[in-house]
């Protein structure tokens, strides 16, 4: 747990540098923000050549490639 306050806490330290909040008053303390969305970081395997990057090119099939995220009610 205290890696992820170390790591929010470097987060909110670029956040007000890229803001220039020198006096605190737009980036609230990492205590009020409310975590509205996680990811679970599933990642999967893929190939040399599943990595190239072309310029202008359109994929038809990306097969595994994207995840496929459904909504919880």
């Amino acid at each position: 747990m205290s890696t992820l306050f170390a790591f929010l806490g470097q987060v909110r330290d670029r956040f007000l540098h890229i803001v220039s909040d020198i006096r605190l008053l737009h980036v609230p303390p990492l205590m009020n923000w409310i975590l509205k969305q996680c990811d679970l970081n599933k990642d999967i395997e893929i190939d040399d050549m599943a990595q190239l990057t072309f310029p202008d090119i359109q994929l038809k099939s990306a097969d595994r490639v994207f995840r496929n995220v459904q909504s919880q009610a």
